[in-house]
């Protein structure tokens, strides 16, 4: 689920339809951090390297002159938990301006790093200087409407709609999901 959100994030932003707290487009890197092996030292901009095909001289000149947004996919899945901020702090303050969107699954967080805050403060001394937010499941009145909308602008009647996902064992739970229900 989380990759579906952070993918279309980036498409959104490589289109150019969002700017994120100024008048600037931001330019967005997909970064899958279950391909980091070694966290002990920066990854980012190697990983951002390999995937674009960016070459160090293009990569420096985009960091350094514009605005820079890193979508980090699947935190949970990293062989071994680490503050990416201060862990590229250096390189980070080098940048025009930078921000760093973390995709987790809400059970890691509460169950697995029970002190997570540590691993996603920009500063030690300020343990909460970081927005988190959660991706609330609808409740049944928000997928009725979001099912009224799609069968408006489709072939599908809405029982059409409603049949199909009755059909499937287990889909009506999985569709309080907003990025579940908007593939379905």
């Amino acid at each position: 689920i989380n990759l579906i959100f952070i993918k279309n994030l980036e498409l959104y932003l490589w289109n150019g339809n969002e700017k994120i707290a100024s008048d600037a487009l931001w330019i967005p890197f997909y970064v899958s951090l279950p391909l980091v092996k070694n966290n002990e030292t920066p990854f980012l901009s190697q990983l951002v390297k390999d995937r674009y095909s960016i070459e160090n001289d293009t990569y420096n000149r985009i960091v350094s002159s514009r605005n820079v947004v890193f979508l980090c996919d699947s935190y949970d899945e990293m062989y071994n938990p680490v503050n990416i901020y201060t862990l590229h702090k250096k390189e980070l303050d080098t940048f025009k301006s930078v921000k760093i969107i973390i995709t987790c699954r809400g059970g890691y967080l509460r169950h697995t790093l029970k002190a997570y805050k540590k691993y996603f403060s920009t500063f030690k001394k300020f343990p909460n200087s970081f927005n988190h937010y959660y991706v609330q499941p609808f409740d049944k009145q928000q997928v009725a409407n979001y099912i009224k909308y799609v069968a408006e602008n489709s072939y599908l009647t809405q029982d059409a709609i409603y049949h199909r996902i009755a059909s499937i064992s287990g889909l009506e739970d999985l569709i309080t999901n907003p990025f579940t229900l908007s593939i379905i």
